[in-house]
């Protein structure tokens, strides 16, 4: 399985374009439209998660509870899945910081490969270890 971690504007091409068996990980900002993803056959499911990528109190920014649900929308895709996409809106803390926390998730399940982006990116600390904390990890910024 691949884990591949995308920009906004690039994640419905991709999406539409495949001929894999693939998931999304949607992550927007609280109060942004949803991304619509076209039909295909090949999208086994999305999980939509909404917390803002810059705020200025802690209020504003993720919370555990944003992260709900992604351990078992992990579980249900990941037998059939080659691809999980991450997208956030610029591709580089919310998205990576998810990915890294899935894919330390999925190792112990077998062979995955973590495409990071292109470009640099440096995952938010607070969204790995609330998304390592859901999925029952360590959170492999702190090993």
């Amino acid at each position: 399985m691949i884990i591949k971690v995308m920009t906004r504007d690039t994640v419905e091409e991709e999406v539409a374009a495949s001929s894999k068996k693939i998931a999304v990980i949607s992550i927007t900002d609280k109060g942004e439209g949803d991304v619509p993803f076209s039909s295909n056959e090949n999208l086994l499911g999305v999980h939509r998660m909404k917390f803002n990528d810059e705020y200025e109190s802690k209020n504003d920014g993720p919370q555990q509870s944003d992260f709900n649900g992604l351990r078992k929308f992990i579980d249900d895709i990941s037998a059939d899945a080659e691809e999980i996409i991450v997208h956030c809106g610029a591709g580089m803390s919310r998205s990576p910081a998810v990915a890294e926390a899935v894919f330390k998730y999925l190792e112990y399940k077998g062979d995955v490969t973590y495409k990071k982006p292109d470009h640099s990116c440096e995952p938010n600390e607070l969204v790995l270890m609330f998304a390592c904390s859901e999925l029952g990890i360590e959170d492999p910024s702190q090993e």
